[in-house]
């Protein structure tokens, strides 16, 4: 279980998140391209991307869509 004060946390950043990618849209972004515009951590900004795409906020791209050699995120 996690406490009021960090759900509120997540939620903002899941926010931000969306927000930074639809900015962005409709080119995808890496973890390293997200965590630098947010100035977050990879591992804080990969946790966040997880749950994103777990809720279905936000989408994954393959490999063959982007032709990039890593995951890249869009809405």
């Amino acid at each position: 279980m996690i406490d009021i004060e960090t759900a509120q946390q997540l939620g903002l950043k899941l926010k931000a998140l969306r927000k930074l990618l639809e900015k962005q849209y409709p080119r995808p972004l890496s973890v390293e391209d997200i965590a630098k515009s947010k100035n977050w951590s990879i591992a804080d900004t990969a946790i966040i991307i997880e749950l994103a795409v777990a809720a279905d906020i936000i989408t994954e791209k393959t490999l063959t869509e982007i032709g990039e050699n890593e995951p890249c995120y869009t809405i």
